[in-house]
């Protein structure tokens, strides 16, 4: 299943294209169900994906200014200061910053901004006063950690309704954008990667250029005016600044301009898409953006307004977890709020509606058998085995279990309520339980060649099968059954083996393996018995398989 992250974060919390969510019939539930406070993503034929009108954040952002009343860095520790009359209005995505010119600015510091040779990334959303589209007025600073002086730095300004890019020493290299036609919100990016640097407008490609590293300077990197120039101060909206520390990608750019008002995603979370029962326990997983520092603080999780499900739940490495069994039959609305702290503003996801059926659940539950280790997995989530190896799931809808081999080990095949080597499929109804063995990989091809002897011999092969499963052990077991070029005759090494082998002498595939069933038609099989003799009085009554597939499957055994 696919997940997907958003994150929810310093202000606002925007998150999906609505809240409604498509009824899902019930599907393969389990007893931990992973919802996400963001995402509801479907897949046929089970529900209906619901696109996301945020864009997930991209990797290695090292600074995120989102104007939302307050100059706090929501990526890392790089908060910066509104000053000379610097405010905030309602902008792209929330609240922006807001310049009214005459030195308004947002100072950041000068730990942060350099960006040398090294590739980047800097993007931005400004909404330029209509007085600023006026020909002949100077360069406003939108942006920059510049020296124009001294020839150093970098900026990003607007002049006459153009955007116009300028660093490197000496400023050695710009660019220039077509002029906006219509004033409004504009998207801006300038990625540099190698020696090339892109200028994109509203995530399209604009100019290209060749460039030099970028000179360092100790001046604080800016919002709305340049340090140490005259030059002029911007008027405007200025929102969700953001730098990284490599050059998107021009798809990353474009999804970045296309999430328009709904910008970066605040919510981190993991979805099931599965409506869980009454009774099980719903896991519910809020993540709050900022790596550097964790968010602190706790989480209040929320069922239809009001209904406490987890009450301030301690956020760990910014992640906070609820897990609550207390949701009754129906569609529920489940938000998280967060309180905030020190340097992460208060906010509240978009709320979720998740479905509770009223299916009665089942359990099930996986041992491991066998010398050897693996992991079983289900279909939906939920058993990992070892560790987690019993999950209720809802009844009469299937559930899909995996068995993967650790490295140096095969897997065997299932007893009980699955047989053969195949994913098991199981339809909970009662408790269903299933076993996996594992033996070492020097266990593949399987045969039923007992004593390695490189031969198939009812009265040593099948004997020793035979009396393995009627319990016989040290010299009851090995005693006038082994052949005499046999290569396995320890009764230790030969129990061990059995061991491993169990599901292989499930003959009859009731997913049980019997002295009297088992145990008795490979010793007949083994002596030629075939058609109606072979299977007489010797099936158990579960059995799936008859005397023809027996004598199939006992046939690929001994080759």
């Amino acid at each position: 299943m696919r997940h997907s992250e958003c994150y929810f974060g310093p202000d606002d919390i925007k998150i999906r294209r609505g809240s409604m969510v498509h009824s899902i019939r019930p599907l393969l539930a389990r007893d931990v169900a992973a919802l996400t406070l963001a995402l509801l993503l479907a897949v046929p034929p089970y529900g209906v994906a619901h696109a996301l009108e945020c864009s997930p954040p991209p990797s290695n952002m090292i600074g995120w200014w989102t104007g939302n009343g307050n100059a706090l860095d929501s990526a890392a520790m790089n908060n910066g200061t509104a000053e000379n009359g610097a405010t905030f209005a309602q902008g792209q995505v929330g609240d922006a910053f807001s310049f009214g010119g005459s030195g308004a600015r947002v100072t950041i510091g000068n730990n942060v901004g350099d960006l040398g040779a090294d590739a980047f990334t800097v993007m931005l959303w400004l909404q330029a006063d209509a007085s600023m589209y006026n020909a002949g007025l100077p360069d406003a600073y939108v942006i920059g950690k510049s020296d124009p002086d001294a020839g150093a730095g970098w900026d990003v300004r607007f002049n006459n309704a153009r955007i116009y890019v300028a660093g490197v020493d000496g400023w050695g290299f710009n660019m220039i954008s077509d002029p906006l036609v219509t004033p409004g919100w504009h998207h801006v990016a300038l990625t540099r990667v190698g020696s090339m640097s892109t200028l994109y407008i509203d995530g399209v490609a604009r100019n290209t250029t060749s460039s030099r590293a970028i000179s360092s300077t100790d001046n604080p990197l800016r919002l709305g005016h340049t340090s140490r120039y005259g030059g002029a101060a911007f008027q405007g909206l200025v929102d969700e600044v953001t730098l990284f520390s490599r050059a998107l990608s021009a798809g990353e750019v474009t999804a970045a301009a296309q999430s328009a008002t709904a910008g970066y995603c605040r919510v981190s979370l993991a979805a099931n898409l599965a409506p869980t029962a009454v009774g099980q326990s719903v896991r519910l997983t809020a993540h709050v953006a900022g790596d550097s520092p964790a968010a602190s603080g706790h989480i209040d999780f929320i069922a239809d307004g009001s209904a406490t499900l987890c009450s301030a739940v301690a956020l760990s490495g910014g992640a906070a977890v609820c897990e609550a069994s207390t949701l009754t039959a129906g569609v529920h609305s489940l938000v998280a709020t967060y309180a905030g702290d020190a340097m992460h503003a208060a906010g509240s996801s978009a709320p979720l509606a998740h479905d509770v059926s009223a299916t009665a659940v089942a359990t099930v539950a996986v041992t491991r058998a066998g010398s050897a280790t693996g992991t079983v997995t289900s279909e939906p989530p939920g058993i990992t085995c070892g560790g987690d190896c019993s999950e209720p799931y809802a009844v009469a809808l299937p559930v899909i279990l995996t068995a993967t081999p650790a490295a140096g080990a095969t897997f065997t095949g299932w007893l009980g309520a699955c047989t053969g080597s195949a994913p098991c499929t199981l339809t909970p109804g009662t408790t269903s339980s299933v076993s996996a063995s594992f033996g070492p990989a020097a266990l593949t091809p399987l045969r039923v060649d007992a004593d390695a002897s490189a031969n198939y011999e009812a009265f040593a092969d099948g004997l020793l099968a035979l009396r393995h499963l009627l319990g016989l052990r040290g010299g009851a077991l090995v005693n006038g059954a082994t052949a005499d070029n046999a290569m396995r005759t320890d009764s230790a090494a030969l129990a061990a083996w059995f061991d491993d082998m169990r599901p292989v002498f499930d003959i009859d595939g009731d997913g049980q393996t019997d002295a009297t069933t088992d145990g008795v038609l490979l010793l007949r099989y083994l002596l030629g018995f075939r058609g109606a003799v072979l299977t007489a009085n010797a099936l158990a009554v579960g059995a799936t398989r008859d005397s023809d597939s027996i004598a199939t499957y006992l046939a690929a055994l001994t080759p």
